[in-house]
């Protein structure tokens, strides 16, 4: 569930995320944030048992005759009136560390899953400081009910300026699965950098329409920044980047049926001398598998 943090209670205030957030480290980072936390965790808050304690020392008075027992305390001795302050910090460390263990116990595969679906989502936001106005194009069937609120980067884009902005979440295209989203926003990012910057926007606002986008539509915005990109590594020296760039380009071509330029790429990445490059390593299997898969097809294609 996605719940708001307003305030978390000083014990809490280190502890992880039972569903962990890059940009949340702790529970204390999420305040006036939004969160996915598991159904089964949460419940009515009644606050913290605390014991008063009186300005003044209270004097206990007994008889005459019997006396006070002596307490001697020497450092580093701990008595039973007067637990020291290393023993109490043990134990709001361990039950810090129960009631994270608790919580994590209570995680369902469904809600992990949830979780990595959500982080997954991407959305545009156009910023107008001179007008005072912002506006979150949100192609998820979910953001025509949902405010700015909801929104952390709106709240932190206030936060820079040292006011809000008039935020705006205009009818744009709905996508009708869940992984078209990075999709959309390029097809967004094409449309307002080529047109309607310039057609005295934010004035007149150029979305309204809730349809899909077609393939046809989507394939056009890739080809172009397939070829942008290719412009961009073509002149760079960075071995990463032109790894990533040669993977996703045969992707592409996969999905776009175009076998015999997938197995092309397939076929030059595999002669890459390097089998690690940084970070990225070379998958021999999956590039056995995708060279495999698209030579039977070819042999498909081509027989008479």
């Amino acid at each position: 569930m996605k719940v708001s943090v307003i305030k978390v209670v000083d014990f809490y205030k280190t502890m992880e995320l039972p569903m962990p957030d890059d940009e949340f480290p702790t529970l204390l980072n999420a305040v006036k944030g939004f969160i996915q936390w598991p159904i089964s965790a949460i419940a009515h808050f009644k606050g913290l048992t605390k014991t008063p304690v009186s300005r003044e020392p209270t004097k206990n008075v007994l008889p005459q005759h019997q006396k006070v027992p002596a307490v001697e305390k020497r450092k580093g001795i701990e008595t039973a009136q007067e637990p020291t302050n290393k023993k109490k910090a043990l134990e709001e460390k361990t039950n810090h560390k129960m009631a994270k263990t608790k919580i994590a116990e209570q995680l369902t595969a469904k809600e992990r899953d949830e979780k990595r679906k959500a982080s997954a989502h991407y959305v545009l936001f156009i910023i107008c400081p001179g007008h005072r106005r912002g506006f979150i194009l949100d192609s998820s069937k979910a953001s025509a009910f949902c405010s700015n609120d909801e929104y952390m980067l709106a709240g932190l884009v206030d936060s820079v300026l040292g006011s809000s902005l008039k935020w705006e979440l205009p009818i744009v295209n709905r996508q009708p699965g869940t992984w078209e989203s990075g999709y959309y926003v390029m097809k967004w990012m094409q449309d307002f950098v080529l047109k309607y910057q310039n057609d005295n926007f934010p004035n007149i606002i150029p979305w309204g329409e809730e349809r899909r986008l077609e393939n046809r539509e989507l394939d056009a915005v890739i080809e172009a920044f397939i070829n942008k990109a290719l412009f961009l590594v073509s002149n760079s020296q960075h071995e990463v980047l032109n790894l990533q760039y040669k993977v996703c380009y045969a992707r592409i071509l996969d999905l776009k049926r175009k076998f015999l330029e997938a197995a092309l790429c397939y076929y030059n990445i595999s002669q890459i001398e390097k089998r690690q490059i940084g970070d990225e390593v070379i998958d021999e299997d999956a590039l056995e598998q995708a060279w495999s898969c698209n030579r039977n097809l070819m042999k498909l294609l081509l027989e008479p």
